[in-house]
C-alpha cells in the first residue's frame, strides 16, 4: 500500500504544479480572483492564486476550473490510480479533499490504508498446490508450471514497495509454514506421478477416439452429400421432363384451337400466345434453380473438407505435444509448453540453478525467502531513499555519503519534496536545484532544466536569484534565462526588453545594464525608460548664460524658449554670468543631472542610455539672444563634449541678430521676441540626446540658453 500512497502523492504533486495560476486580468487581490480554498497574492504585479490544497485539483481561479475534490476511491476503482489508495480488501470512502480506508478483514495483518496481508497458507486443490503468500499473490504449482509460477510470484514480491514492518511480518509468517510446504509439495510430487501416468494413457485413448470419429464423420458427410446431390438432380431432371411433356401436349392443343377459331376469336389467340410464353419462362427458371442448387451443394462439400483439414492439423499438433510431454516425464523433467525444464517441486532444492537464465526463481533458506539475482540467491531488498517523494533525502551530500551517483533525486521533507539534480562529481556534491515549478524548489539555470528536466518557452520557472525565488522565462534556443530586471543579477538591456516578456503595468524600478556598465536601476513605464532632468539650479529645464545682469538673455523676450521654462527660481532670467567674457572660447562649464528610480545617474550610465534611446518625447534646443548676427567663435554659442571625457567641445550655434542695448533693470525688455533664434540639437555630441557637460561662450550683449521641452524624459 505504500506504492498506492506514492501514486496518490504524485497525483497531488501534479495537481499542485498545474494549479499555481496567475490571473491575466487582475492586479489586485481585492476582490480576490481565487476560490475560497486558494490564497491570493501579488507576484510580478499580477494577482496569483496559490495551489489547490491536497485532495483538490484545478487552477484556483473563480473564472477558471477552481479547486475540485479528487475522488481517490473512484479513480482507484476505475484503474486510474495503480495501485489503489486503499487495499482492495478494505472499503474506500471518499470525503471532500481526502478519503478514508476501512479495516482489513479478519485473518489479515495491517490496515486498509497501508496494506492488508493475510497469514500465509498452503492447500491442495484439484491436483494443484496453492501457496498463498499474502492474500493477493497465490502461487499455483502444477505440472509444467512450477518454475514459471514461483518466479512470477517472487517478481511481484520483489517489485512491490512495502513498508519494513510488513516485510518483516511476511517473513515471520513464512517461517511458520516453510517446513509444511516442503513436506506437502514432496507428497504431492509422489502422488502426481501415478496420476500423470493415468492421465497420459487416458489422453492418448481420447485423441485416438477423436481422430477416428473425425475421419468417420468426414467420410460419412461426404457420402451423404453425394447421395443427396444425386437424388436432387434426379428429381429435378424428372420434373423438367414432365414439364416438357406437358408443354408439348399443351402446345398441340393450343395450335389446334387456334386453327379452329382463328377467324372469329383474335383476342383468344393473343391470350394463348401469352400463356405459351409464361410456360416457357417457368421452364427456364426451374432449370436455373437446378443449377444453383448444384453449386450450393458443391460449396458445402468444399467447406467441410477445409474444416476437416484444420481439425486434422490440430490433432497432429496435440499428438506432437503429447509425445514431448511423455519424453520430459520419462527424463524426470517438466514440459513448459515449449520444451523440457528442470523440476524443482520442493522449494529450496534448486541451489545450483541460480544463473542469468533462472534469475527471479526463489527458495526458502533459514526460514526466509531468497531469490536468484542472476548470480546467487539473495534476500529481497528495495531502497527508495531519495528515489520517492515519501522517502526524500535531506541533501545531495547525504546521498553522496552513501555512494549515490550523479542524477535526479527527491530532496526536502515528506509532502513537500521535489526532484533535484545532484552532481556527485564534486566534493561536496553540488545541488543544482529543482525543476523550478515551485518557489520552494527553484532551479539553478535554464541549461540544467533543459538537460535534466523539461523546458518550455511558454511558462515561467522559479530560479534562486540573490537568495530569493524569482520567476523567469527561459530562451529555449540558448538555454539562458530571459532577464526580468527584478535584481542586479538579472538586469536586462532596457525597459523595452523587460516589457516584451514580463509586461509592466504602471511604473516600476527595474535593473538594466549594457555597454560594460554595471547594472543600475531605472524607472520603467511599460516599455519606456523614465528620467527627470535638472538643467540648472535656476530651472530643471533650462541652463542660461548671460553677458551681465543688466544686459542678459531675458531682455529679448524669446517667447518659444520662455514657454519651455515653466519652473523658475531666483535670478533664472540671468542664469550664469561667466567671469571672463569675449574670449571666443568656452568660458563657463555646466553639468546637467538626470535622475531615474530616485537616483542621480552617472555620466557612464547616461551614456549607455543614450545608445538605446529611441522614440523620444522631448527636444533639446539652443536659444540665442542679441548675438549681433555674429557666428561662432564670435557672438554667443554652446559647446558640447564630442567624445565622453575628452574635454574637446563641438560648437553648436545660430545667429540671432540685434536685440537692443543694455537694460534699465535685469527684468526689463529691450526687444519683444526680437534678436532670437532657436536651434534643435541633433546627434552632434557624445551622449546625444542627453547633454551632460556643456560650456557657454558670451562675446556680445544678451546671452544663450539650453532648454528641454519637458522635465520628464521618456524613451524606449
Amino acid at each position: 500500500m505504500q506504492m498506492g500512497c506514492i501514486s496518490f502523492c504524485l497525483l497531488v504533486c501534479l495537481m499542485y504544479v498545474v494549479s499555481v495560476t496567475t490571473s491575466q486580468n487582475s492586479t489586485t487581490c481585492d476582490p480576490t480572483p481565487c476560490v475560497s480554498v486558494s490564497t491570493c497574492s501579488i507576484v510580478n504585479g499580477l494577482a496569483t492564486c496559490s495551489s489547490c490544497p491536497s485532495g483538490y485539483f484545478g487552477d484556483g481561479l473563480v473564472d477558471g476550473t477552481g479547486c475540485r475534490d479528487i475522488n481517490e476511491c473512484k479513480l482507484s476503482e476505475e484503474g486510474a490510480l495503480v495501485p489503489p489508495v486503499c487495499d482492495p480488501n478494505a472499503l474506500c470512502t471518499n470525503t471532500i479533499g481526502s478519503f478514508s480506508c476501512g479495516d482489513c478483514p479478519p485473518e489479515y495483518h495491517g490496515t486498509g490504508d497501508t496494506e492488508c496481508i493475510r497469514v500465509p497458507s498452503i492447500d491442495v486443490v484439484e491436483d494443484t498446490v496453492v501457496i498463498n503468500v499474502d492474500g493477493k499473490r497465490d502461487v499455483h504449482v502444477s505440472v509444467g508450471e512450477v518454475n514459471h509460477s514461483l518466479r512470477q510470484a517472487l517478481s511481484t514480491i520483489e517489485t512491490t514497495d512495502q513498508t519494513v514492518s510488513t516485510q518483516q511480518q511476511v517473513l515471520a509468517d513464512t517461517s511458520v509454514f516453510a517446513t509444511s510446504t516442503r513436506s506437502t509439495l514432496k507428497s504431492f510430487s509422489t502422488s502426481i506421478g501415478s496420476a500423470l501416468s493415468n492421465s497420459i494413457t487416458s489422453l492418448s485413448s481420447s485423441v485416438n477416439t477423436v481422430y477416428s470419429d473425425v475421419v468417420d464423420s468426414t467420410a460419412s458427410l461426404a457420402a451423404d452429400n453425394s447421395v443427396e446431390l444425386s437424388r436432387s438432380h434426379s428429381a429435378l431432371s424428372s420434373g423438367v421432363t414432365q414439364l416438357d411433356n406437358q408443354f408439348g401436349n399443351l402446345q398441340s392443343e393450343l395450335f389446334s384451337a387456334l386453327h379452329q377459331h382463328n377467324a372469329s376469336h383474335g383476342e383468344v389467340t393473343d391470350s394463348l400466345y401469352i400463356a405459351v410464353g409464361e410456360v416457357e419462362e417457368d421452364v427456364s427458371l426451374l432449370s436455373a434453380e437446378t443449377s444453383s442448387t448444384q453449386s450450393t451443394l458443391l460449396s458445402l462439400i468444399a467447406a467441410q473438407s477445409s474444416q476437416n483439414a484444420v481439425m486434422l492439423s490440430t490433432i497432429s499438433s496435440l499428438t506432437t505435444q503429447l509425445s514431448t510431454f511423455v519424453e520430459c516425464n520419462s527424463n524426470g523433467m517438466l514440459f513448459s509448453g515449449e520444451s523440457c525444464v528442470n523440476s524443482c517441486i520442493a522449494v529450496g532444492d534448486c541451489d545450483a540453478m541460480c544463473s542469468t537464465d533462472t534469475a527471479g526463481t526463489m527458495r526458502f533458506r533459514d526460514d526466509s525467502i531468497e531469490y536468484c539475482d542472476g548470480k546467487s540467491f539473495v534476500a529481497p531488498s528495495a531502497s527508495t531513499f531519495g528515489l520517492l517523494p515519501l522517502d526524500p533525502a535531506e541533501s545531495c551530500k547525504q546521498l553522496q555519503d552513501v555512494e549515490y551517483g550523479t542524477g535526479n533525486y527527491y530532496i526536502g521533507e515528506i509532502g513537500t519534496s521535489a526532484l533535484h539534480y545532484c552532481d556527485m562529481s564534486t566534493s561536496p556534491a553540488t545541488d543544482f536545484g529543482g525543476d523550478g515549478t515551485t518557489a520552494a524548489h527553484p532551479a539553478s539555470t535554464c541549461a540544467v532544466l533543459a538537460t535534466q528536466f523539461s523546458l518550455s518557452a511558454t511558462r515561467a520557472y522559479f530560479f534562486k536569484v540573490d537568495g530569493s525565488a524569482v520567476q523567469l522565462y527561459c530562451d529555449v534556443k540558448t538555454n539562458a534565462f530571459i532577464p526580468s530586471g527584478v535584481s542586479s543579477s538579472v538586469a536586462a538591456p532596457s525597459c523595452k526588453a523587460i516589457h516584451a516578456t514580463y509586461p509592466i503595468t504602471g511604473t516600476a524600478a527595474k535593473w538594466v545594464t549594457g555597454g560594460g556598465v554595471a547594472p543600475f536601476k531605472v524607472t520603467c513605464e511599460g516599455s519606456k525608460v523614465v528620467m527627470t532632468v535638472k538643467a540648472s539650479d535656476f530651472s530643471p529645464t533650462a541652463a542660461i548664460f548671460s553677458y551681465e545682469p543688466t544686459n542678459n538673455w531675458y531682455k529679448c523676450r524669446c517667447a518659444n524658449a520662455l514657454s519651455r521654462i515653466p519652473q523658475r527660481t531666483s535670478t533664472w532670467y540671468v542664469g550664469v554670468v561667466p567671469s571672463q567674457l569675449s574670449t571666443q572660447t568656452c568660458e563657463e562649464f555646466h553639468e546637467i543631472e538626470y535622475t531615474s528610480a530616485s537616483v542621480v545617474l552617472s555620466i557612464n550610465q547616461v551614456n549607455y542610455l543614450s545608445t538605446i534611446a529611441n522614440n523620444l518625447n522631448f527636444n533639446v534646443i539652443s536659444t540665442s539672444c542679441d548675438d549681433d548676427s555674429v557666428s561662432a567663435p564670435g557672438g554667443h554659442w554652446l559647446g558640447f563634449e564630442s567624445t565622453l571625457g575628452s574635454n574637446d567641445y563641438t560648437t553648436i550655434d545660430c545667429t540671432s541678430g540685434e536685440g537692443g542695448g543694455g537694460q534699465t533693470s535685469p527684468t526689463a525688455a529691450t526687444a519683444n521676441n526680437a534678436g532670437c533664434c532657436d536651434k534643435v540639437l541633433g546627434n552632434q555630441y557624445a551622449t546625444y540626446p542627453f547633454p551632460t557637460r556643456i560650456c557657454g561662450s558670451i562675446n556680445t550683449g544678451g546671452g544663450i540658453s539650453l532648454t528641454f521641452s519637458t522635465s520628464t524624459l521618456k524613451f524606449d
